[in-house]
């Protein structure tokens, strides 16, 4: 479930986790694309967590139309239980810190970064 490479969803059954793995997110299409995915993925849920793979992302900045689009989802992250992010790239680990620290309201145990996946699985897992 991808707009052109830039971003894959899939939910982890055995894990009960929602993984989203972002290559490059740079049009407002892209990003209502993946919330989409993630919205309707998660519909059904009755725990939400998510861990979200940027790895692979080498974005030194985004658009202003997708950062536009991200805050139209600032209340539905929120909803979350937890979301995890992985994060190995200095410059957008730095991106994503900045942007969570502007979402009004959030819990800061319910949102975490890291530098490797299995440290942040952990973090989900061990969440009851």
């Amino acid at each position: 479930m991808s707009d052109a490479g830039s971003f894959e969803v899939r939910y982890d059954e055995k894990a009960g986790i929602l993984r989203v793995d972002i290559m490059h997110l740079d049009s407002a299409q892209d990003v209502h694309s993946m919330w989409s995915d993630i919205k309707k993925t998660l519909e059904d849920k009755t725990e939400r967590k998510i861990l979200v793979n940027l790895s692979r992302n080498n974005q030194t900045s985004m658009s202003r139309q997708a950062r536009k689009a991200f805050s139209e989802y600032e209340e539905y992250l929120k909803t979350l239980d937890r979301t995890a992010f992985v994060i190995e790239n200095p410059v957008v680990r730095m991106l994503v810190k900045a942007t969570l620290a502007g979402i009004r309201g959030r819990k800061d145990e319910e949102i975490s970064t890291f530098k490797k996946e299995e440290e942040a699985l952990g973090w989900l897992k061990g969440v009851k």
